[in-house]
């Protein structure tokens, strides 16, 4: 039950920022320099993955640059927010921010586990 608990106090103060960041956006466009695109792929173990830019060209992604606190991690087709730098193989992602901020997928995962438990018992 504490891991529902701590899902559902997480996804709220996540949604919360996520809005306000959206209404921001809505008074003000994107900063100049920033881009937005979607997560292709984002390994948690070895930290890192590919951002889709809205251009087209993928991007590189290593955990250092997603700003958060805490385990630094993206979900795959979650949207984000970022500027674009040079990497030793090419353009990399810098200063990502997550627009819609959930849960790693392995806390659905859990979540699921202990509902069906608790529907068991």
């Amino acid at each position: 039950m504490g891991i529902i608990v701590g899902i559902h106090a997480y996804r709220a103060s996540a949604d919360h920022e996520a809005e306000a960041y959206r209404e921001s956006l809505k008074r003000n466009p994107l900063p100049e320099g920033r881009r937005q695109g979607i997560v292709k792929w984002f390994d948690p173990k070895k930290g890192f993955g590919f951002i889709a830019q809205d251009s087209g060209d993928d991007l590189f992604v290593h955990q250092s640059e997603i700003q958060q606190d805490g385990f630094r991690f993206l979900n795959e087709n979650e949207r984000v927010e970022f500027e674009v730098g040079s990497g030793k193989k090419g353009p990399v992602a810098l200063k990502v921010l997550r627009l819609d901020p959930q849960p790693p997928k392995e806390y659905y995962e859990a979540e699921l586990v202990q509902e069906v438990v608790s529907k068991a018992s």
